[in-house]
């Protein structure tokens, strides 16, 4: 979503996706806003490395 994508174009790329499952994990992404966020930032930093 960050990078302008849609519900749509998600499960248009990801087809064993649904609409339902896609915002269930924005729903978790914005519960768990800065763990999510630390691990992504980790994983850039150690992919980087």
């Amino acid at each position: 979503m960050q990078n302008g994508e849609t519900v749509d174009s998600v499960t248009r790329q990801l087809p064993g996706l649904t609409r339902a499952q896609v915002y269930e994990c924005l729903a978790y992404y914005e519960d768990h806003l800065a763990e999510v966020d630390y691990l992504i930032a980790r994983q850039m930093a150690e992919a980087s490395a």
